[in-house]
């Protein structure tokens, strides 16, 4: 089973010892295996998933893929249904009084990652042209290093993407307001509706058994949604 993910979260994860392991990583690992298929894995850019879906490069992707209304209307791939909730993140310098909310983020030099559903969610739910001072990135890494090295002053992605950044840098620290819940998805070539089904009738069996809770558990992947702000 061909499968293409992004790292830079905890969904999927490249340790200093080069091997690759994640919340996404894990689930498609074992949906493979439970397909009786061997599992391989190739890591690129956010922005490369969904082309290489649609290019035949990949039979399965994921890495936090929000289950938008514009990807769920796509006639390019298929996307699976929910297994993993999430909410957007504020991430900023550790120590910088200049930012402390969601609205004091306006104005800023704002990073975000290229080709993001988070993108367009937070520009709805904040002023308008707050966000107009923004640059884009490939994937979390490079956004949060110019963020580091004061090229941005805040990025914004999913919550428990930044948190993870947030836990292993103490240079970041991660506002602890995550806003407006959203489903996360796989996303399926769509000449494979086969694969695609096949997928939600195991993620729905991994839901009632436990054993995506389990995944999710083992990378800290938690959310108290009562502090959620729509």
């Amino acid at each position: 089973l061909m499968i293409g993910t992004s790292s830079g979260c905890s969904c999927a994860i490249i340790g200093a010892d080069g091997k690759l392991s994640g919340f996404d990583v894990d689930y498609m690992t074992k949906l493979a295996t439970d397909l009786g298929l061997t599992p391989e894995i190739t890591v690129v850019d956010f922005p490369g998933l969904l082309p290489g879906v649609v290019a035949g490069k990949f039979d399965l992707a994921g890495s936090g893929i929000v289950r938008s209304e514009t990807r769920l209307k796509s006639t390019d791939f298929i996307m699976t249904g929910n297994y993993a909730v999430d909410g957007l993140g504020l991430l900023k310098r550790k120590g910088d009084t200049s930012i402390t909310s969601w609205e004091s983020v306006c104005g800023k030099k704002v990073g975000l990652n290229r080709g993001a559903a988070e993108n367009g969610l937070a520009a709805s739910l904040l002023p308008a042209g707050c966000l107009d001072n923004k640059t884009e990135y490939p994937n979390t890494t490079e956004n949060v290093i110019d963020l580091k090295n004061k090229r941005t002053d805040a990025v914004i992605n999913s919550f428990l993407t930044l948190g993870y950044m947030a836990a292993q840098d103490p240079a970041v620290e991660l506002i602890p307001e995550p806003k407006s819940a959203y489903p996360f998805g796989l996303v399926v070539s769509k000449s494979n509706p086969e694969l695609a089904a096949k997928v939600d009738e195991l993620t729905k069996k991994y839901t009632a058994d436990g054993t995506l809770d389990a995944i999710m558990k083992k990378y800290g992947v938690t959310i108290d949604w009562a502090t959620i702000q729509n």
